[in-house]
């Protein structure tokens, strides 16, 4: 089974950089290490599409996971979707934003490090309280304002979404 693309950004300001999520190579039911070839769905390209590197390995199993902050949504359920959506900044290709359906996450180096931007686990008992971050939806869209990197927005399938003014730290 081959992957299909499901999303490509490219760098209006620097179209040699692109950023592409694609589908698994593997059917939903199949059992397949999370360090399986074809695991990693998300790429990015500096070259004009010549190469492409893996940049966002999601699952806590995962030798190279990138993710430097992670919620309880992974602690809970790691990594089962694919990608949902890829947003890259026109102004700064170093700005990157996806989502997986349940988490949202934030790379500002190129993809190289991710952060999540959810409601974190604030204490050792696993006691769950929120930080200003999102509440748990289907997010189906992450993206960020052309010409303002700082400004970004998320589309969900519960409600009309959210708006960030610093980043991608916290969302209202």
């Amino acid at each position: 089974q081959a992957a299909e693309i499901r999303h490509l950004r490219v760098c209006r300001r620097q179209p040699e950089v692109a950023v592409v999520a694609l589908s698994s190579v593997y059917p939903r039911s199949a059992k397949v290490p999370v360090d399986a070839p074809g695991h990693h769905q998300l790429y990015r390209t500096t070259d004009g599409g010549e190469t492409w590197r893996a940049i966002l390995f999601r699952h806590p199993d995962m030798k190279a996971c990138n993710i430097t902050t992670r919620t309880w949504l992974t602690d809970r359920w790691g990594s089962m979707s694919g990608i949902a959506s890829v947003a890259a900044c026109d102004r700064d290709p170093q700005v990157l934003g996806a989502t997986d359906w349940a988490r949202n996450f934030r790379s500002d180096d190129g993809g190289k490090t991710w952060r999540e931007t959810q409601s974190h686990r604030l204490s050792d008992a696993g006691e769950l309280l929120g930080t200003g971050t999102t509440p748990v939806l289907n997010v189906n869209g992450y993206h960020i304002h052309p010409t303002q990197p700082n400004v970004r927005f998320l589309s969900t399938m519960d409600f009309w979404g959210f708006a960030s003014r610093d980043g991608g730290k916290t969302w209202h």
